[in-house]
């Protein structure tokens, strides 16, 4: 399990992909609010934060989606969250993240469900 976690930032028409990978602890934040706030920077309304290549979550972890999901509401962003992973989908629910950003098992159903959002 690494400590380190990558992001890239990729842009699907309508919607910026954030891909995670590695491990969401106390050691992401830097690099996740990074990425984060250049891809609203460069205009992003509609994010998909793609957690399954993701391998470890820890309670910071949880603490810095937290975070995240209060900086996308600040900023009137739409987030969604593509979590394949079982347990994390569990723990997401436990301390109600789902609330205020939706889970979806995979990336074709977090696009379809962004796409449906933003019809009249």
């Amino acid at each position: 399990m690494s400590e380190e976690l990558s992001v890239t930032i990729r842009q699907i028409p309508e919607v910026t992909v954030l891909d995670l990978i590695g491990s969401v602890t106390k050691f992401a934040e830097k690099t996740l609010m990074k990425v984060y706030r250049a891809a609203s920077d460069a205009g992003a309304h509609r994010i998909l934060l793609n957690l399954s290549k993701v391998d470890h979550i820890n309670s910071s972890g949880i603490a810095i989606l937290i975070s995240l999901v209060s900086e996308t509401q600040k900023r009137s962003q739409q987030l969604g969250i593509i979590c394949p992973n079982e347990h994390f989908r569990r723990v997401f629910q436990i301390v109600g993240l789902h609330q205020y950003a939706p889970l979806h098992a995979s990336e074709e159903e977090g696009l379809a469900a962004m796409a449906a959002a933003q019809k009249p």
